[in-house]
């Protein structure tokens, strides 16, 4: 009986951290991609304006 508790609070806690890893992968990416559209957008930003001014 006692086995089976420590089983099933092992495998929860691994549920758990897999699922932050999941969150922190997720996080990072989005945040990756927020920072190259940005620098992207600052090398863009110049041709975007000429392109609506003009």
């Amino acid at each position: 009986m006692q086995c089976v508790l420590v089983l099933q609070i092992f495998s929860l806690a691994v549920c758990q951290f897999s699922s932050f890893i999941y969150v922190f992968i997720f996080f990072l990416w989005t945040w990756m991609k927020l920072v190259m559209l940005f620098l992207i957008s600052e090398k863009q930003l110049g041709t975007w304006i000429l392109k609506i001014v003009g």
